[in-house]
């Protein structure tokens, strides 16, 4: 609260204060100045402060010692500590404090000033701490308050140099100051001479006589009391203090840490002899901590859910998941997928979720729980980084097609376009045997992918790339700016992107459905997808096949989810959102494939092919197959423009995730980073654009399918096992337990301390082991990679998964002691290494390790 005089514009700071045995007042009637120039306080309450100038105190020498003048002093003493200046109220009582300042700082602006022209110019120069002379109009009271200023004022600067006695006899000097005001008239005189003549009643003599509560008991003159008051800590910075005028012999002190908090210890010593002095003194300033930057978070709880729901739901969920359905005993398949999605999947989720919401760290800093596993952190942030390289292309292919729906005839239609070969067979004019998986012949929307938008035929490997094409250069410029600007400003803004994003593929889907279910053929497909095969389950490929698609459908090991629940508030209930994105999202997968098979029954009955000729996965499902199909059907422009927005938005929030995952990783680990986010964003998506420049070249769908089949295969599945090994067993399954409970105050069910102790980790040793077992070279069609690339890509996936030993020997290196002590130390939370110094490492107990 500012108080403003009519000449000056001075910040008021007050510190109320109350007498020992007397009740806390909280009016303070405000000063009126009289039509004379003196100052008259309401005998009912202490007078409200204003802090003035010190100059402007020069020209009040005596004025009525109470309780307001005290408080006011107090407050000038802090305002100086805290400001870092040296500045003095010169008064009474010498260079300490004062009292003849007190009351003329306390001094307002007058209500109604007298129509008196002299007096109005003094008023004035009184403000502006004009200094007194023999030039200056004096009135006859001010002549009386001038020879009491010579007389006794001696306890402060403000009266004449060696006129008073020094600030311990500050009752002596009020009574000279009192017998020459003597014969003066004015309040403050009159006050003056009754302090003065009490050499013993002490400076609040005038406002103890009004108050009798707070009268001094006889025989007590003299006593000292002493109070310390505890200061609440106070925030000043260079801009928010206020301009005081200084002397020019003192130099202002120079405050260490300005901008920080600081404590302010302040002692009262009151001596009934009309003397008060403050002492005003940092405690420990040098170990003020530092405050750290407060983490953001999501502007509403659907932010977050539909952040996570649009990363987990992708496009494998349209092209994988129907496909392995069919290929795998139809609704038998779903037996093992539901399986492993109740014994791995959701607690692995939830796990992710929760750690990251303890945290508040992204995929590296969540490892403080057990430093000797931080390198898994940057194992899955290096995946994310290489998924972008090659995620942000599918972005790209599709917005081409977007742009090339909005034609009056679809361009994968016909076969007379100047990429069409002579095999492309048109197929509005291609008879029955004419299908679109004859050896010899190719479709029109096959050679429009691989000849109109690839260019696949102008390459003859991966060996033979040849230079970035422009049409899709520029598509990938546009996604690069999209992402850029949906991840710059944080959560704030990829927050408010995955309102479209994560909703309107369901719109779309709703869509094509209610499309899909009147077109001729659809009855078949629907009940291929649904067929039930047991025998099936005999068969190893297909729990294989689902244990793969349950942890990557998910998006487990990426470091999205860590990164995601991070900007959770801390009491978030983590498990209600992992069970709810959870059963989003295998929904969404389940659902999705009656849209892809209702049309994949169209395609077959009008080839007269069987329904396992057309359907694949892949690719080659969203940009052949389901083009193909759209083709054929009325507004199918208007089809296509919807269809591939679906894939645009599917892609796009995916995306986002990733690299979300790479920044709050990096950014969280290093602060230089976090505070220039904006930039570091930018050459992160640089960076993703530079390297996807491979894969949009002749050959580009080489490096494509390399990168796709070794940067997040073998690679992901270890680092999440590791993730497992490190939350359950080292950092322990009670523990974690403990700090769910301090987050959502239930602590987690024995079902899922035991998957997260046993059955996750051994469901993620299988499936590691399975994938390098039956591991087959990639391969596109009918080209085979040479050796060199597969051992490429074998050096691309170990990149990653090397970062776990590595860390782990670097940290072993650098931490000081024996080995014993090491391994305690990088196995030990940080926030428990007080226990290592002391020597208990619940780690090297074998209880740690059998509890649940």
């Amino acid at each position: 609260m500012v108080l403003r005089d009519r000449d000056a514009q001075v910040p008021s700071h007050r510190v109320p204060l109350s007498d020992r045995r007397g009740p806390r007042r909280t009016a303070q009637p405000r000063l009126a100045r009289t039509h004379s120039g003196e100052t008259k306080g309401s005998p009912g309450g202490r007078s409200r402060q204003r802090l003035g100038p010190p100059e402007a105190a020069t020209h009040l020498d005596t004025v009525p010692r109470t309780s307001g003048a005290c408080a006011l002093v107090v407050a000038w003493n802090m305002y100086n500590l805290v400001a870092g200046t040296s500045t003095k109220i010169p008064g009474l009582l010498g260079p300490r404090v004062g009292w003849a300042p007190a009351a003329a700082a306390l001094q307002g602006p007058p209500e109604k000033p007298a129509p008196e022209p002299h007096r109005s110019g003094l008023w004035s120069q009184w403000m502006r701490g004009a200094p007194e002379g023999p030039g200056r109009p004096p009135g006859p009271r001010r002549r009386g308050a001038a020879r009491a200023a010579g007389s006794g004022g001696g306890g402060g600067d403000g009266g004449a140099p060696g006129s008073g006695p020094p600030p311990t006899r500050g009752g002596e000097g009020a009574g000279r100051g009192g017998a020459g005001l003597r014969h003066h008239k004015s309040p403050e005189a009159a006050t003056a001479r009754r302090c003065g003549t009490r050499a013993g009643a002490g400076a609040f003599a005038g406002a103890r006589r009004r108050d009798p509560s707070a009268a001094t008991r006889p025989g007590r003159a003299g006593r000292r009391r002493t109070h310390r008051v505890r200061v609440p800590r106070l925030r000043t910075s260079e801009s928010q203090r206020p301009e005081v005028p200084m002397s020019s012999g003192v130099a202002p002190a120079k405050e260490p840490n300005a901008t920080g908090p600081k404590a302010v210890e302040l002692v009262l010593v009151k001596e009934q002899n009309g003397v008060q002095f403050t002492s005003s003194t940092l405690i420990n300033p040098t170990q003020t901590p530092v405050e750290t930057q407060e983490r953001e978070t999501w502007s509403k709880k659907v932010d977050f859910l539909l952040s996570v729901v649009g990363f987990a739901v992708d496009l494998a969920n349209v092209w994988r998941f129907p496909y392995l359905c069919y290929k795998n005993g139809g609704g038998a398949f779903l037996v093992p997928y539901l399986l492993f999605m109740a014994i791995a999947g959701v607690p692995l989720f939830y796990m992710e979720l929760a750690l990251g919401q303890f945290t508040r760290e992204g995929a590296a800093g969540v490892w403080k729980i057990c430093p000797l596993l931080k390198g898994v952190g940057f194992t899955v942030i290096l995946i994310s980084l290489y998924v972008g390289f090659f995620y942000n292309v599918i972005i790209a292919w599709a917005l081409h097609y977007f742009f090339s729906s909005f034609a009056a005839e679809l361009p994968w239609v016909h076969c007379n376009n100047t990429w069409n070969s002579p095999d492309c067979v048109d197929a509005r004019s291609a008879g029955p045997s004419s299908g679109p998986n004859r050896t010899l012949h190719t479709t029109p929307a096959t050679e429009y992918f691989e000849r109109g938008v690839l260019h696949l035929h102008e390459s003859r490997g991966i060996d033979d790339l040849g230079p970035p094409r422009w049409q899709l250069t520029s598509c990938l410029v546009l996604v690069i700016i999209l992402l850029y600007f949906s991840l710059w400003k944080g959560v704030k803004t990829s927050g408010k992107v995955v309102w479209i994003t994560a909703t309107m593929p369901y719109a779309v889907l709703f869509a094509l459905l209610l499309r899909g279910l009147t077109l001729p053929g659809a009855v078949d497909g629907i009940r291929a997808y649904l067929s039930v095969d047991f025998h099936r389950l005999c068969e190893s490929s297909v729990w294989i096949d689902a244990a793969t698609q349950v942890c990557f459908s998910l998006g487990v090991g990426f470091g999205v989810l860590i990164a995601f629940s991070s900007y959770n508030k801390f009491t978030n209930n983590c498990y209600r959102d992992a069970v709810i994105t959870t059963s989003v999202n295998s929904l969404t997968s389940f659902s999705s494939g009656f849209v892809v098979f209702s049309f994949l029954g169209y395609m077959a009955q009008k080839h007269s092919v069987p329904i396992g000729d057309v359907a694949k996965d892949g690719p080659g499902l969203i940009f052949i197959i389901y083009p193909e199909a759209l083709a054929t059907l009325p507004l199918s422009s208007a089809w296509a423009v919807v269809f591939f927005i679906m894939l645009l938005t599917l892609g796009i929030d995916s995306a986002m995730g990733g690299m979300e995952s790479v920044i709050t990783g990096l950014t969280d680990e290093f602060q230089l980073l976090h505070r220039h986010r904006e930039l570091f964003t930018l050459s992160i998506v640089l960076a993703t654009f530079f390297l996807s420049l491979f894969c949009v070249t002749n050959g580009g769908i080489y490096v494509f399918t390399l990168l796709d089949h070794f940067a997040a295969g073998t690679s992901i599945l270890f680092g999440v096992l590791i993730e497992a090994i490190g939350v359950a067993w080292f950092y322990g399954v009670r523990q974690f337990s403990d700090d769910i409970q301090q987050m959502t105050g239930r602590r987690p069910s024995l079902y899922w301390r035991l998957c997260w102790k046993f059955v996750s980790p051994c469901f993620l040793l299988f499936v590691v082991v399975v994938s390098v077992v039956t591991f087959r070279p990639p391969h596109y069609g009918a080209y085979a990679f040479p050796k060199w690339a597969n051992a490429l890509g074998w050096a691309i996936a170990s990149s990653s998964m090397c970062m776990v030993p590595v860390y782990a020997a670097y940290k072993l290196c650098s931490l000081p002691g024996s080995l014993r002590e090491k391994l305690a130390y990088a196995i030990t939370p940080e926030q428990e290494r007080e226990l290592v110094d002391s020597g208990e490492v619940r780690q090297f107990r074998l209880r740690h390790w059998l509890l649940v």
